[in-house]
């Protein structure tokens, strides 16, 4: 019996009790080893980050990283009190946790206790501080708890969760409908006219159960009550007893020109990969992956989604794009499908920060801020988790340098780095945010603070984002925001709240609330009728399947429905057959000028119109998870469990917000957010801006952290500091300052800056680092064994840009950067900006790091954490030498490592087959590539050279018949080496033709030497004759033109012609032949014309083997035209030439 203290066959242990943790646990197995430094989070660590680095959040022993405000009296975040002293056992502990009892756990229940169980078990009832465990049904409101009325009624005012209950809908029972008499969803009496559509009437704040809408002739409604009757004389009715009629969907934020690309799949290593920005996988920043995309969707594709959406219940779309027909394209004024509002003005980058990929940290130095005067303005804001993308956030905010934009008229896409107070910002500016949840989740295992945003009182729309990372359509939206809603929000929306995301708060986000996104009379009857599939109301709705949409209207034009009732009704026409999961329906294609089957086609290859079953296949999830902590982050694989009830990876003895999932984000500083310090989450914090929950303040623009200190006068305006703490006086506060002990600059390492536990932008100071290469714009720099710090060869090593003109220092020298600029340039970690001042030279290099090739090879293992680290490679092979389109100096060597020029020029460059013993150098990662920069001559040390030619120049010579043992002429013809060999080497060369024959079948080049002429015998006139030289894998080719004995030639030429000359001066002519001057070379003959026009030599020598020669013309004081004659037997040219002044 497992528990009974004695050891049984099968038991691996048995301690007699039923203890986890204690080195037996409850099942009789041993306790699992604990590992620090695994990365997994172990019985007895607070953290595992999976390194020994101290100083990022979680310390080298697995602790959690102290925080640097500990000791300043104020209870940071994190901290469970703070007296403003290092003093232990004072009832506050120098790491600020609270001093335990030292009777607490003696089982007896002592004065100060709330209870004493006798162990140390958190979540157990009485916690490790003898106090009692948190419990909604306690009646006493607990931290993260709105209300505990002691019971599990719901709908009393406080619901079973201890939160407040909801704002009841309205239910309005206007009878029973009859039963469909064709067993589909609905039934169609014909009429003509109006259309009245019967089922259950969804409209905020009221439901109209068996009720009716009555649409008239010009598509807008007429009545929205249970009984329209009175105006509905003759008109087609449609009957819907088992379904709930909704305003269409609209989804609010989609890029439908990218619907020509397939969901993302990363590759099986990156399976776990999670990004912070949008950049980063926009760029391939920060060592992510880079995602593909293509902008380019055809009509029809874009169509093809249009009608995907259509068949999901949606009207009307915000997609940066438009095709005709279907959906209302919002911010297409063109493509409204007869609206007539004013198109949203849609804004992806209304920082500019598009092109490179701008990450700034503090400062607002985009490129510029996108503004608008448009009655809807919705600019993506903030997609990331990360520290920079906050910045974002202050920055629209017109803080810090910015510029407002968060205006009565803006709605934030994604918004997902928020703060209270910029929530709060938000919903006292009325601007709205525009939540893409799927595709926040699939690609930063994160999204927005909805809880906080719905406190705060901003407005929440529904958008899709985009093919690769987000929803098929608005369904699956919903179900998203459904799973999250329960799994991880405690069930913080209501089914009403998340039903009006993609029907009213879209359209006030498009600001067209006046028109769609609501069943009201004058309304257009934008309408989506969905089958209730034993869910009520809104529910309906939210767990809609492809098959349970029975009728899409738009302005009462039918676009997709149940066959019978899309033909009963009026329609945009083109409608044709097709069955989804079982059941018949009919979509109305003719708008968009292609059939239904053409637009499945164009589209169905990256996504189907439809899924029956479940989710599409490879749709990006919806479960949070990160495997990886930046910058203190929480891991976490989003499994709700027993401990962790939310999923966020934080234990709930020790989550702020137990059953709300609010993850420390890398913005976070390795704190759970907890903007007012009062122990409980900004996600379920009722007052998240104030500590004092019973008077909430509104917040007030101008003092954006709630301190009381103006933001213009405020040293921290961003964090709560009312004391304005500034301990070194750079006018920073203590509360903000990374390093708030030293003024300037922070000091950190080389480490840091490559493990990106310093944030791009920020300004640091880096000491005592060895430079290790030079090169036109900048030189590298590493920490090496032996210095203080050194922590191993992995990110010691980084680059300094400096331009070409700027200054640098020498190879050898020790220097301090202060300051110097951390950034990132297209995928690599950087160093710029940099005042460096050299501590001492002549230092001897480190000792390259020995490394497989595949190691530092592009995307090798460990390429990221050797780039600007000093490393060697043995015994590789050239593969390619020259592995771009153009030459760029670079060459390839085994297992795909780039050996590039940047340091030093490798001459002659080696070719394939070259083996070197060894080759070091500097790794760096340039244009996607990471390379092999050597430094110098000594950083190659190459096997036994190996003889290689380099060519045969020239490559055209002449030859004379009759001739032997002679060179080629005009000049002699030179196989020339690759490289100097230090013994002689003999190459063979052919001729195709017994008209030219090599002597010695060859040449022999002498030792030390790199070239030689060759000799020939010409004994036939040949008019070409092909040579070719091989020698070890390389070859070259040559021509030879063999003349006849006494073969004359058959042009002549003179030139500059037509020239100008001016009067007096002297001008330099050629004559030339078309072959080689035979032995006693040819006398031209030269005469102008006037005579008098100027002098000449009476003729001129064309030289043996020679084919042209010079001579001067001195032009005569008087302005004329002249001709110049040269004659050379039969052969005559002329030269025209015209005296006169040229322009001064």
């Amino acid at each position: 019996t497992c528990g009974d203290g004695k050891l049984d066959p099968a038991e691996q242990c048995d301690d007699g009790n039923n203890v986890d943790g204690d080195g037996c646990e409850s099942n009789c197995k041993k306790t699992a080893p604990v590992t620090c430094g695994d990365g997994k989070l172990d019985p007895g660590e607070e953290c595992d980050d999976g390194n020994k680095v101290d100083g990022d959040g979680c310390e080298a022993n697995c602790t959690k990283t102290p925080s640097p405000l500990c000791g300043n009296g104020i209870k940071d975040p994190g901290e469970e009190c703070d007296d403003g002293n290092k003093t232990p056992g004072d009832g506050c502990e120098n790491d600020c946790k609270k001093t335990p009892s030292e009777l607490c756990g003696n089982g007896v229940k002592d004065p100060g206790e709330q209870c004493d169980d006798g162990n140390k078990v958190p979540g157990d009832g009485c916690e490790n501080n003898c106090t009692k465990t948190p419990v909604c049904g306690d009646e006493v409101v607990d931290p993260n708890e709105e209300c505990d009325d002691g019971n599990a009624i719901p709908g009393d005012g406080c619901e079973p969760n201890c939160k407040f209950s909801p704002t009841p809908t309205e239910i309005v029972e206007c009878g029973a409908l009859p039963a469909t008499g064709n067993g589909r969803i609905c039934e169609l009496t014909a009429g003509s006219g109006k259309t009245l559509l019967e089922g259950d009437i969804l409209t905020p704040g009221k439901v109209f159960r068996g009720g009716q809408v009555l649409i008239d002739e010009q598509g807008k409604i007429a009545c929205v009550d249970c009984d329209c009757s009175a105006q509905a004389s003759g008109a087609t009715v449609v009957t819907c007893p088992d379904a709930v009629v909704s305003p269409g969907l609209i989804n609010a934020h989609d890029h439908i020109t990218y619907a020509n690309n397939e969901p993302y799949v990363a590759s099986s290593e990156k399976a776990n990969e999670r990004f912070e920005h949008r950049h980063d996988w926009r760029k391939g920043l920060r060592g992510h992956t880079k995602i593909t995309t293509n902008g380019g969707a055809s009509g029809a594709v874009i169509s093809h989604l249009e009608l995907r959406f259509a068949m999901g219940g949606a009207t009307s779309i915000v997609g940066s794009g438009s095709a005709r027909g279907l959906l209302r394209n919002l911010d297409k004024a063109d493509a409204q499908e007869g609206l007539n509002k004013p198109a949203v003005d849609y804004e992806t980058f209304p920082l500019k920060d598009g092109g490179d990929g701008t990450l700034i940290s503090s400062g607002c130095g985009y490129a510029a801020f996108v503004t608008s005067d448009a009655a809807s303005y919705v600019p993506h804001i903030a997609e990331g988790i990360d520290i920079e993308a906050h910045n974002e956030f202050l920055c629209v905010e017109g803080l810090n340098g910015g510029t407002d934009l968060m205006k009565g008229n803006a709605a934030f896409i994604h918004g997902v780095a928020a703060l209270p107070p910029d929530t709060a910002w938000m919903a006292l500016d009325g601007t709205h945010l525009i939540w893409s949840p799927r595709t926040n989740v699939s690609l930063y295992g994160d999204t927005a603070p909805v809880t906080l945003y719905a406190r705060s009182g901003a407005i929440i729309a529904l958008g899709t984002d985009w093919t690769r990372s987000g929803s098929s359509n608005m369904l699956r939206e919903l179900k998203c925001v459904a799973d999250l809603n329960e799994v991880y929000f405690d069930s913080f929306f209501s089914d009403e709240e998340i039903w009006k995301m993609p029907t009213l708060n879209a359209a006030k986000a498009a600001r067209m609330d006046d028109v769609i996104g609501v069943l009201a009379n004058g309304r257009f009857a934008d309408i989506a009728v969905f089958r209730k599939n034993n869910h009520e109301d809104f529910r309906a709705v939210i767990e809609a399947l492809p098959e349970d949409v029975a009728l899409v209207l738009r302005a009462g034009k039918a676009l997709y429905g149940e066959d019978q009732i899309v033909d009963g009704l009026a329609n945009v026409g083109g409608c044709s057959a097709i069955e989804v999961c079982g059941e018949a329906k009919k979509a109305c294609t003719a708008e968009t000028n292609n059939t239904l089957q053409q637009l499945k086609s164009a589209g169905d290859q990256y996504i189907p119109l439809f899924t029956c079953g479940g989710a599409p296949a490879n749709e990006p999830t919806c479960q949070p998870f990160r495997a990886t902590s930046v910058k203190g982050s929480t891991v976490y694989d989003g499994l709700p469990k027993e401990g962790d009830q939310d999923g966020d990876g934080i234990p709930d003895a020790e989550d702020n917000c137990p059953t709300v999932f609010n993850p420390i984000r890398p913005m976070d500083n390795g704190f759970q957010p907890d903007f007012d310090r009062d122990g409980v989450g900004d996600a379920c914090d009722p007052c998240p801006l104030s500590a004092e929950s019973g008077n909430c303040p509104v917040f007030t623009p101008g003092d954006y952290d709630m301190d009381g200190v103006a933001d213009n006068i405020d040293n921290c305006f961003s964090v709560p500091n009312p004391m304005q703490e500034d301990q070194d006086s750079d006018g920073l506060g203590d509360a903000c300052d990374p390093c708030p002990e030293a003024a300037g600059a922070c000091p950190t390492t080389i480490y840091n800056v490559k493990k990106r536990l310093v944030s791009t932008g920020d300004s640091v100071k880096i000491t005592n680092v060895l430079v290790t290469g030079v090169g036109a714009d900048g030189y590298f720099v590493q920490v090496v064994d032996g210095d203080a710090g050194f922590a191993g060869a992995d990110y010691s090593g980084a680059f300094v840009f400096a331009s070409a003109a700027g200054a640098k220092p020498a190879v050898g020298d020790r220097v301090d950067l202060d300051p110097v600029k951390v950034g990132e340039y297209y995928g690599q970690i950087q160093l710029s900006n940099a005042t460096f001042t050299v501590k001492s030279s002549g230092n001897a290099a480190p000792a390259p790091v020995v490394v497989a090739p595949a190691e530092v090879a592009t995307d090798g293992a460990r390429a990221a954490a050797l780039e600007g680290v000093v490393v060697q490679v043995q015994n590789v092979v050239v593969t390619n030498a020259n592995p771009d389109t153009q030459d760029y100096g670079e060459f390839v060597v085994t297992d795909d490592l780039r050996v590039d020029d940047y340091l030093y020029v490798v001459d002659p460059r080696p070719f394939i087959g070259d083996e070197f013993t060894s080759l070091s150098g500097v790794l760096t990662y340039r244009n996607s590539n990471s390379k092999l920069e050597p430094r110098s001559a000594d950083d190659l040390e190459e096997a036994a050279p190996t003889a290689r030619i380099a060519a045969i120049e020239p490559a055209f010579g002449y030859l004379r018949a009759g001739t032997e043992g002679v060179q080629t002429f005009p000049q002699p013809m030179m196989l020339k080496l690759a490289r100097a060999m230090t013994t002689a080497t003999v190459v063979t060369i052919t001729s195709d033709s017994t008209d030219v024959v090599v002597v010695d079948g060859g040449v022999t080049v002498p030792a030390n030497a790199t070239e030689v002429a060759i000799t020939f015998d010409a004994v036939n006139a040949n008019a070409l004759v092909n040579l070719s030289a091989a020698l070890n894998g390389t070859s070259a080719t040559a021509q030879i033109r063999v003349l006849g004995a006494t073969e004359q030639p058959t042009t002549l030429a003179i030139a500059p012609t037509p020239t100008l000359v001016d009067p007096s001066a002297t001008k330099t002519f050629t004559v030339s032949i078309d072959v080689p001057a035979p032995a006693g070379g040819f006398i031209v003959n030269l005469v102008a014309a006037p005579a008098d026009a100027g002098t000449l030599p009476a003729e001129v020598t064309i030289a043996e083997n020679a084919m042209e020669a010079t001579f001067d013309f001195i032009a005569g004081a008087t302005e004329q035209a002249v001709v110049i004659t040269a004659t050379l037997g039969a052969l005559s040219a002329e030269a025209e030439v015209d005296i006169a002044s040229g322009p001064a």
